[in-house]
């Protein structure tokens, strides 16, 4: 599982690693790809047939799904699919839209935040340390930022093992 906050990119990736990234960023992207409307507004209306409504006009309604749909619009119809569906298991009556987005920002935070670091990763493995700094130490990184290197990464570990590397607790940046 990838750790929340401080996470340190590792200071060089192998051969095998960067062969991996553009797959992986590719994926990521793909499960980052926002829901068309109208694929968000079919999942809502069925989520809508199998709970109590408040009494409104149907133009009113139809208002109200358009501004639940803007308010999704960036995430992945997946992810609305799923939401829709626990919902409808737990509950008997309309979510918020606020409701709503507390089942689907935990996976699009972590589908965000992993993605965030494959970039990095792709940056780490076209621009790697120079091979003299250890561990901790200062390192520059393709865009300017200062960080500290935890730990170099060999070709024992997979993709997923340094994208999941780093420091839990508090680390200095500059």
């Amino acid at each position: 599982m990838l750790s929340d906050g401080n996470w340190v990119p590792p200071v060089a990736l192998s051969e095998d690693q960067a062969s991996e990234l553009e797959g992986a960023l590719a994926k990521f992207a793909q499960l980052l790809e926002p829901a068309q409307p109208d694929a968000a507004r079919e999942l809502l209306s069925r989520l809508a047939m199998n709970l109590r409504l408040e009494a409104m006009p149907e133009k009113a309604w139809r208002m109200h799904l358009d501004d639940f749909v803007a308010d999704l619009g960036d995430v992945p119809k997946d992810l609305i699919g799923k939401a829709c569906d626990l919902w409808r298991r737990r509950e008997k009556f309309w979510p918020t839209i606020s409701e709503f987005l507390l089942l689907v920002q935990p996976e699009l935070g972590w589908r965000r935040r992993t993605f965030r670091r494959l970039e990095v990763l792709t940056r780490v493995a076209s621009d790697p340390a120079p091979d003299g700094i250890a561990t901790g130490e200062w390192v520059e990184r393709v865009d300017g930022a200062h960080t500290r290197a935890i730990s170099r990464v060999d070709g024992m570990c997979t993709l997923g093992q340094a994208l999941d590397r780093g420091v839990h607790s508090g680390i200095d940046r500059g």
